[in-house]
């Protein structure tokens, strides 16, 4: 999902670099023509590109706000309450390993037996 968000947000800039070149050529021509004035001209094109400026930013805030709010309804764990559950887990080990007589293994591998300390239950960790 971050993914399709960078890439439309990088197409956009690119939108919006042709677009201010294409105004910056409309306007040149009609200074060319002589049908508006060099001063003219300048205070349209700042006029337009603080125009779509500001639209991009409301454009960009609703954009972020409907990511929240998706986010919100993710049945997906964040990185922190991995980490928490990690540590959870963890803690519960070392507790069973307490419990346990000594020379009794359980007959099973403990979840995370194997798992190099920080090393967590994904590749590289958890990390975010």
């Amino acid at each position: 999902m971050l993914d399709t968000f960078k890439n439309s947000f990088f197409a956009t800039l690119g939108v919006i670099a042709l677009t201010q070149e294409k105004l910056q050529q409309l306007v040149d021509d009609l200074v060319r023509k002589g049908q508006i004035t060099s001063e003219q001209g300048k205070v349209l094109l700042d006029e337009i590109l603080s125009r779509g400026q500001n639209e991009g930013h409301a454009i960009s805030q609703r954009l972020g706000d409907e990511l929240a709010r998706l986010a919100e309804k993710t049945p997906f764990a964040t990185w922190k309450e991995l980490r928490r559950l990690e540590d959870r887990v963890r803690s519960l080990e070392i507790r069973i390993g307490e419990l346990q007589p000594a020379g009794e293994s359980g007959g099973e591998a403990a979840f995370g037996e194997g798992i190099p300390p920080g090393g967590g239950a994904f590749p590289g960790g958890v990390t975010g």
